[in-house]
């Protein structure tokens, strides 16, 4: 669903929101997020249900559809979406842990990425200057995710749920001051 909402939004959503606005609603959203999982965790120290994993309600499915599209068309906007929307699904409507949300939300913006490139490049949408950021970022982006998610599900869910809420602070306050 998020490569269709990734199409649609290319090519039939105009983004309606100025550069500006766009930035400073997504790291309102990251923040917000990420003071709502802190508490509700704090709170309840284990917030995960025991439930059969083989077994999914359909309208969690289709909740789960309608996320991952609209996070496919802020994708299309922005370059990314999807990971946050993904993350805040598998957290809040399927209570997993921060340690399998984060390894899920990356093979998700992953996949979204490689499709992106690959419908960017087919039509012609791209810049000399986006291919130095891409051949810059790749490298980085292949060796240092697979690392990361491996040394912050080593560390545990409430190191992961610091250092979300620690970086969706610093973006919310750099975000905030330079507008």
């Amino acid at each position: 669903m998020a490569t269709l909402g990734y199409l649609v939004g290319l090519a039939y959503i105009q983004n309606p929101f100025s550069s500006v606005s766009l930035k400073i609603f997504f790291s309102s959203f990251w923040l917000t997020f990420g003071i709502a999982i802190y508490l509700l965790r704090r709170k309840n120290k284990v917030m995960l249900t025991m439930r059969n994993k083989g077994e999914m309600a359909s309208s969690k499915m289709l909740t789960l559809g309608i996320i991952s599209f609209i996070g496919g068309v802020i994708t299309s906007w922005i370059g990314n979406g999807i990971d946050v929307m993904f993350f805040c699904a598998l957290i809040l409507i399927f209570s997993e842990s921060e340690s399998i949300a984060t390894a899920s939300a990356v093979v998700v913006m992953s996949l979204i990425s490689i499709f992106s490139t690959i419908i960017n490049f087919s039509t012609g949408n791209y810049s000399t200057h986006t291919l130095e950021y891409l051949s810059a970022t790749i490298p980085i982006v292949i060796f240092f995710a697979p690392l990361g998610i491996m040394y912050a599900t080593k560390r545990g869910d409430l190191f992961i749920r610091k250092l979300l809420l620690l970086i969706v602070t610093i973006q919310y306050l750099v975000v905030a001051s330079t507008y």
